[in-house]
């Protein structure tokens, strides 16, 4: 339910919000599927935290460079003027781990889950099972909207009337961010 809430939001903060609520879902059935499942869980719940707190570090940037307007469907094709390409770069590895792109933190502890609930010799398991990839898929699509709103698509409105972000302004989060995703990704390849 989550997940579908997400698709139709059209601010950049609520959208990645209501991802964390679908992803809270994924632990909760994870949990209900034994001791393995609550291992899967508690790695899921890390892994969601690094790229969670990079994506909205760079929600957050993005808001600086266009004056505060949350709507991503005005944003159109930000650029270097507006956001920094660090801030493009996090988004999207957020992004991408967010989906479950394969060799990405959120790719081993999505499929760790799955896996698991595939494996339950239960019927309710099997039906969790189809749940969770269905979630995923939705996952999927409110996150490349995101990403494809906010910096792909062409908005010919208004001009924000805002002077560019100087190239320092929000970096050091995002670099910190950007670091600790990059240690999770080599971490969960080990």
């Amino acid at each position: 339910m989550a997940g579908v809430f997400g698709f139709f939001q059209a601010d950049i903060k609520r959208v990645i919000a209501f991802s964390t609520c679908s992803q809270l879902g994924y632990m909760m059935v994870s949990v209900g599927l034994g001791e393995m499942g609550a291992e899967a869980s508690m790695c899921h719940l890390m892994t969601h935290a690094s790229f969670k707190a990079a994506l909205f570090l760079a929600a957050g940037v993005i808001l600086m460079g266009v004056g505060g307007n949350q709507h991503m469907a005005r944003y159109g094709s930000l650029s270097a003027s507006h956001c920094s390409m660090l801030c493009f770069l996090v988004l999207m590895v957020g992004s991408l781990s967010l989906m479950g792109f394969p060799e990405s933190s959120g790719f081993y502890s999505k499929e760790v889950i799955l896996n698991l609930s595939y494996s339950f010799a239960n019927p309710v398991a099997d039906y969790a099972h189809t749940i969770l990839l269905v979630a995923a898929l939705i996952t999927c699509c409110y996150t490349a909207k995101m990403f494809f709103q906010s910096f792909m698509l062409d908005f010919s409105g208004y001009d924000f009337n805002v002077t560019p972000l100087s190239k320092k302004s929000g970096t050091s989060p995002l670099i910190v961010a950007a670091m600790t995703l990059l240690i999770l990704d080599i971490l969960f390849k080990i």
